[in-house]
């Protein structure tokens, strides 16, 4: 009735996951599901049957390493006789590698965003460039410099399609921003939960 720290255990994925990356990760954890299945290992190979137990897990991903990590955050088990656990759990899962986290599937979405912000970028320029083609310098005796507008209707359309893209230049770029990576896991994929905090099993019978 009592899982001491180490004890490990293996499982399985009941549902993938989409995990946000950079601050956003953090801040907002993607809920998982495990169920387990086999018998709990403990120390001095001791084992603890809580095989087809579930287990409630945290996602959040890491982009510098290309992974998933999970935190666990509940484990809950019923027995033959009705008996129920429902206990808040510490710990973490490693993949099939052995390591930390889990091996994810980088998946980035700002490239066409880039790609429209650079084509806007290009149309301001030559918004700006039709503006100049109508305008006409002249430099005086004195050093004064002056500016002659010899097409009022091209040097409006120039100027108007400059701040036009400008701004739409401005929100592609935003957005991009805002389309951070996310890393993908899916489901059934068999890991192992690894208990960082002994925990006593206690089970509420049936009234």
């Amino acid at each position: 009735s009592y899982l001491p720290s180490g004890t490990f255990a293996k499982a399985r994925l009941l549902n993938g996951a989409t995990a946000p990356t950079r601050g956003q990760g953090s801040g907002n954890p993607v809920p998982v599901l495990l169920e387990l299945t086999d018998s709990a290992v403990m120390p001095n190979l001791y084992r603890s049957g809580i095989k087809r137990c579930f287990v409630t897990a945290n996602a959040t991903g890491e982009l510098a390493s290309e992974r998933v990590l999970i935190r666990l955050d509940r484990l809950s088990c019923i027995d033959d006789n009705g008996g129920a656990v429902d206990k808040k759990i510490q710990g973490y899962v490693s993949g099939e590698d052995g390591k930390t986290g889990l091996r994810a599937r980088l998946v980035t979405k700002s490239g066409q965003a880039i790609a429209n912000a650079l084509f806007t970028g290009t149309l301001a320029g030559l918004g700006k460039a039709v503006s100049l083609a109508s305008e006409n310098q002249t430099t005086s005796i004195t050093g004064t410099v002056s500016t002659t507008v010899t097409n009022p209707w091209k040097a409006g359309f120039g100027e108007g399609a400059t701040h036009a893209m400008d701004r739409i230049t401005d929100y592609y770029l935003k957005l991009a921003s805002d389309m951070f990576p996310v890393l993908e896991v899916d489901s059934g994929r068999n890991v192992e939960i690894v208990i960082s905090n002994g925990i006593s099993i206690e089970r509420n019978t049936k009234p």
